[in-house]
This record gives structure tokens, C-alpha cells and sequence, in this order.
């Protein structure tokens, strides 16, 4: 085998090496971060400590353990700042770092003892006291700087377990355990290092036996403790590499190369037995090397049968070579072999199939310590090494090792490129189907779902997307990811502001706050925590609409130009959903406004109104519906035109608009027809409050083309839930209230009744029933005698329309005749009356009754259809009544009307032969000059003034006048509603031409006229 003193410098090559294993294991690759850097230091300070120890405690001469005592005090002079260091950053004192005098007496104690024990040395001051034992060179010095250093490691040990104290109560304090374990582990780890070195350093060569100094052992704890806490407690981020990037992706790899590193150990122990007994000298120490071996591959085996993680495999497996690596050397080498030191390359180029570089790392610093170690330990008669043999062997080792991590870093890099290839395709594939549902209530979320797809690839901690109004300022809400809508704070948002308003190389903005100069913007990119900022520009038809942003904190990337072209892509992507939402959005407005004011349209309203009630039913609040109309608007379109109509609609709109709540709703849905919703309404007294202030903003005078116009409106309205439990019903209970304002006079607002909503009830009944009077015979035609006042004959008759109603008997005509005109009913009912009255006096005649004049009632709604006069014209036809014997009666409203084509409707009738009367004349506003212009025979004196001659002196007067006007006109008068006797001899002093009223006959049917026809002819 080999000496104790060889033994000794295994183990302490062995705890180097594995220190610095140790640190890269729980670096994870990256040196980016302070805290990795610091652990890495630790590692190679262990890793200076313990090869001058090693290289002491085994050195064949004097001179190479001065060499070893020189170059341990490197290592653990410094270990203990580094330590403090990484302490005060572990525990969240990175603010107290800033300080930079603060690294004087954190670093200048380590450096004054390495420059004590270190350097003065090789000046000759103070040299060390070293003496050989049994277990190999030991150092007996005690002087100053060994005093200077337990003092300074002791005090700075004191330090560290009070921050790592304070850092454990603050975690419990916060709620933390992770932390708080975290804490307690590390304080564990280092109070276990100090007490076993300064049991075995301190209190043994004092008490017992000089030891060669195995404190350095123990000093590995600390780290050990990290690499615990990377794996169990997730501390310092630990994550997972991504299979595509790593050489062993799969299981039966992984196996093989541990089955192959298991068999090189159980080759060499073989060997060593076959070597032995070829020589005829097997020996104890023999077997015993081989069994070591063995236990070797036995132990790589089980790592990969029983252990799933391959860090912690290749952790573990670095342990063994750091270990095996050097009993390996030695042991050959002591006995004459100078080819076995070759092994490593073997070592090495299995190394490279490995994901991590720890193994590498860890060959070539055993390797390295072990042919320096082997220098001064070994007789050169025996191993017939020199230095230059030695200077060639580490050269090759160096090189091999460099060639090694060369190749492995080529093929993994090509691996992180296809796999970081394969990355960004899976990425925008994921974007791409998670943009896919967005629309415009769902956007934000869709969005942040793009963000949490794309925070996988670039790893940033925040990310933003920053809508530009024209100037390119800031504008709209930012969709934030994490967080949704809003969730920036002010001071990171001005910061946006400032950062996407930067100039951008490539279209992809890069700025990091160390480029920064120092000034109030760095000092607002450290407040919100921005480390990296890089942004891609939103375009649409070449124009910069907004800006996606990505943020880190934590981190700062290694960017490129695929990262940027592959950033500006996803901007691209959401560039086009929002576009497309753009047009969504106009498609929307359009099916949900009115395209003239931009006021919500029928459609929405109704949405609206919905939606209200749902809330008004569980606040108990009632909501008011305001039907509101524009009275004689018509006006306005035929003296201003259409163009100034819609200017005051415009202005009408925005006005209302303002005059009522936030929460409330003004929509268009008709040409001069405004619905206004009023959530959150208490009281009666509120809604009339409302109305108040609605009603006086209409009435405002508004100015079209150099011109004042003074508009009024009419409006009813409806409230929620008395008067309509969804939409439909209260628009049209408003519309109801609207038409009864209409009614009183116009310029005012009503509230919806129950005898309103009643009536319109009855109404709807009527009309559904005068559907069907027509097909079930219930209309029939009745005929009032007019008498002539020179003869007393009966020279002409009316037809009057009734319907005999089952149940209700005969309904009045001012009931059922306008619901005729407002359903359009009128046009064949009106066509039917002609034809009846026009049959029976044709059937009169035949009768041999002397003719008379047959008047039938027409309905402006006839006038405007534009075959009435071919209808007449047909009717007279069919029935065969001579034209001369048809009368037409119009009203005077009809007349003066201004229907368009009026006057040559009435020449073409009389051209037929027909004969025209006006209705109630004098109850409307009269044009003496359309009269002229009319062919009008007759004028018939509305009954209200007859009903007057015996009681009003203006009644009298103006009867005279109509009588007067009708004789100069050519004309003849017919007096309505003749009762009473005194009435009838007025008129005949005033020369009235003819009567109709109940003095002389009521509304008759037909067989009840015949019997007064046939009396008057003597039949």
C-alpha cells in the first residue's frame, strides 16, 4: 500500500478537490451571480489549504515541506473573509456592501496573515518550525502571525454566527422556514467546522500528538451545507437543465457510462492482480489496493442504480476520483511504475460525455496536485521522475484536459442552439395558440397567458406591453404579466415611460442599468428593481403603436441577435392580434352604435338595460327609462336640410351625454328618437330631478348655419320594476309616456301610468281583434241621409264605417279607426267601404230608388298610396256606379296637409267624375290659397260650429263666414250635426245647401235607408 504520511496528503488533496466540486455543484454552470463567485472562492481557498498541506505532511525533504507551508497559508488565510462575505450577502446585507470601505476589514485581516505567514517566510523573517514525524512533516511554529491568525478566525467567526443568527429569527419572524432551515444549517455547518479544526488542530498536538493538520477536512462543511440546501430547500434557484441541451438525455446512457467508469476499476484492480502475480510478488498490500478498487466500481455502480439525480450522481462520482485519482498515483508510483499515471486521460475523455463540468474540473485539479505531491514524496530512484519529466506530464494533462472541455463545450453548445432552435419554435407555436382566442373583453388575459408562454424562453421577471399614442407617449392601460392590468407601480411606470421612449439598434431596444450613468434615472431603475430592459417595437402599416417590454431583475441575460429577432417576432404576432382586435373592436362599434352621434344603439341599450336590472335587483334600486323625442324635427331636415338635421342630432347627443351620470346611458335608436337609461334611482323625486335637468338641456338653443334654432322634445318615462320587468317592455312603457306628452301639448315629459299601460293593453286587444273583423263580417256600413234644405229631399248619403264587436257591441270609429291608420289596416278596409257603399247605391238604383250622391270617408294613408285613383277608377268599374254619383270626403288636415302630389291625386279624380268634399272644415288651419287651388265641390261645417249657433255669438259669425265663403267659391255647404230646430232654421236664413244630422236621420243600416228612400220616392 502506501505510507501513513501518503494517506494523510490523499485525504487532504481529496478534501480540496472536492471543495471545489462542491461549489460548482451548487453554482449550477453560472458565475453571474456574487454569491456563486464567493463559493467558488471558498472552494479554492479550501483547495490552495489543502494541497500545501498535502504537499507538507508526504514532502521527502525539508524543502518541499517549506514549499507545502508556504502555500497553505494562501488558502485559509483568505477562506474566512470570503466566508463573512458570502454571509452578509446571504443574509440580505447587499445594501450594507455598498459601502466600499466596508471590504478593508472584511479582506485586509486575511491579506496581512497570508502576507505573515506567506511571505515574510520567504524573506527569511519568521521562518516556520517544521518537524518529521511518524505521520510526516508537521509545523511546531508558534510566533505573532499564528496568534494574529486564531484571533482574527475566531473573531470572524463570531461575526458570521451573529448574522446567521439575526438572518434565522427575522425568517421566522417573516414566516420563512425554508429560510429560517437555511440559516440554521449554514450556522450548524460552520460551528461544526470550527469545533472538529480546532479539535484535531488546535487541542490534539497540544495534548497528544502533532497531527499534520486535517482542519481543512472540516472546512468543507459550509459548502456541503449550500449544496444540501440547492438540492433539498431550492435555495439559490436551483433549476433543472433542459434535456435538448445536455449529451446523457436519456436513462440507458446515463447507465452505460456509469457501467463502463465501474468497469475501469474493476479492470484495474484486476490488472494490479495480474501485474503482481506475473511478478511473483502478491503480496497483502496487494490485494488489499485491489479490494480497494473493487469497492471503487462497486461504489460507481450503485450511485447510478440507486440515485435518480444525476447532479448529486456526478457530485458524488467527483468525490471518488478526487480521491482515487491520487491513491492511484502514488501507489504506483512509489513502486516504480511511470506509464500508470496515464489512466487520467481515460478519466477524461469519459468526463466529456458528461452534462456538468464538475467532473472535468475535478480529474484535472486531482491529477494536477497529485504529480506536484508526487515531485516531493516519492523517491526519484524509484519513480525515475525528474523535473522535466514532470513539467511534460502536466503539460499533457493540462492539454488533454483543455482539449476535453474544448470538444464537450463545441458539441453541448451545438446542442444548446438546436435545442434553444427547437425552444423558440415550441414558444411560438404555444404563443401563437394562446393569442389565438384573444378578443376585446378577453384580451388582457390572453395577452398575459402570451407573456407566461414566453417567460419559459427569455426568463425574465416582468414583462409589459406599452400601447404609443401618436406622439409616442405612454397611453391606454399596461398589460403586465405577472399581475394583469395595473399591476406596475407609479415609479416603475414613469420608468417605462422613459425606457420605451429610448432609441433602438435593430428595432429591438437593449438597455441595462449598469450602462446607465449616474444620475435620477439609474437611481429609478435600481428603485424598480430593473437590472436589463429590452424592448420590441408593436408596427402597424410602418408605424410604432406600442412596445412589448421585458424586464429582469434578478438577472442580466446573455442577449444575442436570434434572441432579438426571435423577441421581435412575438411582438409581431401580438402587433396582429391586436390588430385584429382593432378591427373586431370597429366591427363592434358599428353593430353596437349609432353610426351618426357614436351614442349606443338599440342593441346595446338593450344589453345595458339588462344588465342593469340584474344589479337593480339586488341593490333595491330602480332604474328609469327616458323615451325622448325631438318635436318637429321634420321641420328642421325640409327648411335646413338633412346635413343640419344631423349636425343637431350630433350636438343634441353630446349634450346629453354630459348632462347625465358616469353610469348612466344615452342611446340612438331611431332618426330623432334618444333612449336614456338612469341606474341607481331612489325616488320618483330623483328621476324628476333628472328630467328636470334633461328637458332644460334640450330646450337649449342651438345654432345651425348662422342661425338660432329653439328645440324642444318630448319624453316619457318608465321606471323598473313597476312599470316592466325587462327591456322591451320598458321602452315601449316609455314610448307609451311619450306620445301621452306629445299628447298634452308637447315640450314636456310624462311618467308612465297604469291607465296608460292599460289603455295601451286595450289597444293591443282592439288591433289584434280588427285583424280579424274584416274576414268574420264584423265591419259593416251604415248611411246617414243628407237633406237638402230648398226640397227637404234627401239628396246624398254618408257612408260611415262600424264595427259590431261580440260582447262589447258597436265600437265607436274614433276607437277603432285610428288603430286602422297606425296598422296600415286602413288600406283594405277603406277599399272594402268603397266598394260596399258603391255596390249598394247600384243596388238602390236597380231597386228603382231615384239616385242619390254616395260619400265615402278617405284616409290620407289612401291618398299616399300611389294606386288609389286606378282603385277608384276599378271599384266604379266593377260595381258600375257612375262616377257623378260618387262623393269623396277628405278632411281638412288631409287637405292642407302639403301631401306631396295631393292636388294632382284630386284633378285625376275629377277627370274621373268624381266629386271632392272637405271634411270638418274650420277645425283646422285653413290656406285660403290651397283651397282655391283644390277642385273641391263641397265644404262640409264641422259640428262643433253648428252645435254653437244657438249658444255662441262667434259660433253664429263664423258659420255665416264658411256659408259665405263656400257661395263665392262656387261651392256647396253641407252643415254636420244638425239636432235641433233653431239650428236648422239659422241655416236655412244663411242659404246653407244641405243638413246631415240627427235632426232629420242617425247613422242607418242599409235595409233601415231603404224604407226612408222608398217613402221618399213613393214606392
Amino acid at each position: 500500500m502506501i505510507s501513513v504520511s501518503m494517506q494523510f496528503s490523499v485525504l487532504l488533496l481529496t478534501a480540496g478537490t472536492s471543495a471545489v466540486a462542491c461549489a460548482l455543484y451548487a453554482n449550477q454552470g453560472t458565475m453571474r451571480h456574487r454569491l456563486n463567485k464567493l463559493l467558488l472562492a471558498i472552494g479554492v481557498s479550501i483547495l490552495l489549504w489543502g494541497f500545501g498541506l498535502g504537499l507538507r505532511v508526504s514532502a521527502e525533504g525539508p524543502a518541499a515541506a517549506w514549499a507545502g507551508s508556504f502555500i497553505a497559508p494562501l488558502g485559509y488565510s483568505m477562506l474566512f473573509g470570503y466566508l463573512l462575505h458570502y454571509v452578509l450577502l446571504l443574509s440580505g446585507h447587499e445594501e450594507l456592501l455598498k459601502r466600499r470601505w466596508l471590504y478593508l476589514p472584511i479582506y485586509l485581516p486575511g491579506i496581512v496573515t497570508a502576507f505573515g505567514l506567506s511571505v515574510l517566510p520567504l524573506l527569511g523573517y519568521c521562518p516556520f518550525s517544521l518537524a518529521h514525524t511518524s505521520l510526516g512533516w508537521v509545523n511546531n511554529t508558534w510566533n505573532f502571525w499564528i496568534a494574529f491568525y486564531y484571533v482574527y478566525w475566531l473573531v470572524f467567526i463570531v461575526v458570521i454566527s451573529v448574522l446567521l443568527l439575526q438572518w434565522a429569527k427575522r425568517a421566522k419572524d417573516s414566516g420563512l422556514p425554508l429560510q429560517r432551515r437555511q440559516a440554521r444549517l449554514f450556522f450548524c455547518s460552520i460551528l461544526a467546522m470550527v469545533v472538529l479544526g480546532s479539535a484535531t488542530d488546535v487541542v490534539l498536538p497540544y495534548v497528544y500528538h502533532p497531527l499534520p493538520g486535517v482542519a481543512v477536512c472540516f472546512a468543507m462543511l459550509p459548502i456541503i451545507s449550500v449544496c444540501y440546501s440547492v438540492k433539498r430547500l431550492g435555495f439559490m434557484h436551483f433549476e433543472k437543465p433542459n434535456p435538448d441541451e445536455t449529451i446523457l438525455n436519456k436513462a440507458s446512457l446515463i447507465k452505460t457510462i456509469y457501467a463502463i467508469l465501474g468497469g475501469y476499476f474493476l479492470a484495474a484492480s484486476a490488472i494490479n492482480i495480474v501485474q503482481a502475480a506475473a511478478a511473483g510478488n502478491v503480496r497483502r498490500d496487494t490485494l488489499v489496493f485491489s479490494g480497494v478498487l473493487l469497492v471503487g466500481g462497486l461504489l460507481v455502480w450503485t450511485l447510478n442504480r440507486f440515485l435518480r439525480d444525476d447532479a448529486v450522481k456526478e457530485l458524488l462520482l467527483a468525490f471518488l476520483f478526487a480521491a482515487f485519482i491520487p491513491l492511484i498515483t502514488f501507489r504506483y508510483a512509489r513502486y516504480g511504475g511511470v506509464t500508470i499515471w496515464t489512466f487520467v486521460f481515460l478519466l477524461m475523455v469519459s468526463s466529456m460525455l458528461f452534462n456538468r463540468r464538475i467532473l472535468l474540473v475535478s480529474i484535472l485539479l486531482s491529477a494536477f496536485q497529485a504529480q506536484l505531491v508526487l515531485l516531493a514524496a516519492v523517491p526519484r530512484a524509484k519513480a525515475d521522475l525528474n523535473a522535466s519529466a514532470l513539467i511534460v506530464r502536466l503539460g499533457l494533462i493540462v492539454l488533454t484536459a483543455g482539449l476535453a472541455y474544448f470538444v464537450s463545450m463545441v458539441y453541448r453548445r451545438r446542442l444548446q442552439e438546436n435545442a434553444k432552435h427547437a425552444a423558440r419554435q415550441k414558444t411560438a407555436a404555444e404563443i401563437s395558440r394562446a393569442l389565438l382566442p384573444a378578443d376585446v373583453d378577453n384580451w388582457e388575459t390572453v395577452i398575459g397567458r402570451a407573456f407566461g408562454c414566453c417567460a419559459g424562453f427569455f426568463r425574465f421577471d416582468w414583462a409589459s406591453l406599452v400601447l404609443l399614442d401618436e406622439k409616442g407617449d405612454p397611453c391606454g392601460p399596461f398589460c403586465e404579466w405577472p399581475g394583469g392590468v395595473g399591476a406596475a407601480a407609479e415609479k416603475e411606470r414613469s420608468v417605462v415611460s422613459k425606457l420605451v421612449k429610448m432609441p433602438a439598434e435593430g428595432n429591438v431596444l437593449r438597455f441595462s442599468a449598469a450602462d446607465a450613468e449616474d444620475g435620477p434615472f439609474k437611481r429609478a431603475l435600481l428603485a424598480a428593481g430593473i437590472r436589463f430592459f429590452v424592448s420590441a417595437p408593436l408596427l402597424r402599416d410602418g408605424k410604432r403603436t406600442g412596445a412589448l417590454c421585458l424586464y429582469f431583475r434578478r438577472h442580466v441575460p446573455e442577449w444575442d441577435r436570434k434572441s432579438s429577432d426571435f423577441l421581435r417576432l412575438v411582438a409581431n404576432m401580438v402587433s396582429d392580434t391586436l390588430t385584429k382586435l382593432d378591427s373586431v373592436r370597429k366591427v363592434q362599434h358599428i353593430a353596437y352604435h349609432d353610426q351618426l352621434t357614436g351614442l349606443p344603439n338599440r342593441r346595446m341599450l338593450q344589453d345595458r338595460l339588462t344588465q342593469a336590472m340584474t344589479l337593480a335587483g339586488r341593490t333595491a334600486k330602480m332604474i328609469g327609462v327616458v323615451f325622448l323625442d325631438i318635436d318637429s324635427f321634420k321641420s328642421i331636415n325640409d327648411t335646413m336640410g338633412h346635413e343640419a338635421g344631423d349636425r343637431l342630432l350630433v350636438r343634441l347627443a353630446s349634450e346629453l351625454s354630459h348632462c347625465v351620470r358616469r353610469y348612466d346611458t344615452v342611446a340612438r335608436i331611431g332618426g330623432d328618437e334618444f333612449v336614456l337609461l338612469l341606474n341607481q334611482i331612489s325616488s320618483v323625486a330623483d328621476i324628476r330631478r333628472i328630467m328636470d335637468k334633461i328637458m332644460g338641456v334640450v330646450r337649449r338653443p342651438v345654432v345651425l348655419q348662422d342661425q338660432e334654432f329653439f328645440v324642444t322634445g318630448s319624453a316619457g318615462v318608465s321606471l323598473y320594476p313597476q312599470d316592466g320587468e325587462d327591456a322591451e317592455t320598458l321602452i315601449s312603457n316609455a314610448d307609451i309616456a311619450m306620445y301621452r306628452a306629445k299628447a298634452k301639448g308637447k315640450n314636456n315629459y310624462v311618467l308612465c301610468s297604469q291607465d296608460m299601460k292599460d289603455e295601451m293593453i286595450e289597444q293591443m286587444k282592439m288591433t289584434n281583434l280588427l285583424y280579424r273583423a274584416q274576414e268574420k263580417d264584423q265591419l259593416v256600413v251604415y248611411y246617414q241621409p243628407q237633406v237638402s234644405l230648398a226640397t227637404g229631399g234627401i239628396t246624398g248619403l254618408e257612408a260611415l264605417l262600424r264595427w259590431r264587436l261580440p260582447g262589447k257591441g258597436l265600437v265607436s270609429p274614433g276607437v277603432f279607426i285610428p288603430l286602422a291608420e297606425k296598422t296600415g289596416l286602413i288600406l283594405p278596409i277603406g277599399r272594402w267601404v268603397l266598394e260596399t257603399a258603391c255596390r249598394q247605391s247600384v243596388l238602390w238604383r236597380e231597386r228603382g230608388f231615384f239616385p242619390v250622391r254616395m260619400a265615402v270617408n278617405v284616409s290620407v294613408q289612401q291618398l299616399l298610396a300611389g294606386d288609389f285613383v286606378r282603385q277608384v277608377a276599378d271599384v266604379l268599374q266593377k260595381t258600375g256606379l257612375s262616377a257623378s254619383q260618387l262623393e269623396l270626403e277628405i278632411t281638412e288636415s288631409v287637405a292642407n296637409s302639403g301631401v306631396p302630389g295631393l292636388p294632382r291625386t284630386f284633378a285625376e279624380l275629377k277627370d274621373l267624375g268624381v266629386s271632392l268634399s272637405i271634411d270638418d272644415f274650420g277645425t283646422e288651419y285653413s290656406s285660403l290659397s290651397r283651397l282655391k287651388l283644390l277642385p273641391v265641390d263641397r265644404l262640409k261645417l264641422d259640428i262643433q260650429f253648428v252645435r254653437g249657433i244657438e249658444s255662441s255669438e262667434k259660433d253664429r259669425a263664423i258659420t255665416k263666414t264658411i256659408i259665405s265663403l263656400a257661395k263665392n267659391l262656387n261651392m256647396k255647404i253641407v252643415a254636420e250635426g244638425v239636432e235641433t230646430e233653431a239650428q236648422l232654421d239659422f241655416l236655412n236664413q244663411r242659404m246653407c245647401d244641405e243638413v246631415q244630422g240627427f235632426y232629420y236621420y242617425k247613422p242607418m243600416p242599409a235595409k233601415t235607408v231603404e224604407t226612408y228612400l222608398r217613402r221618399a220616392d213613393g214606392v
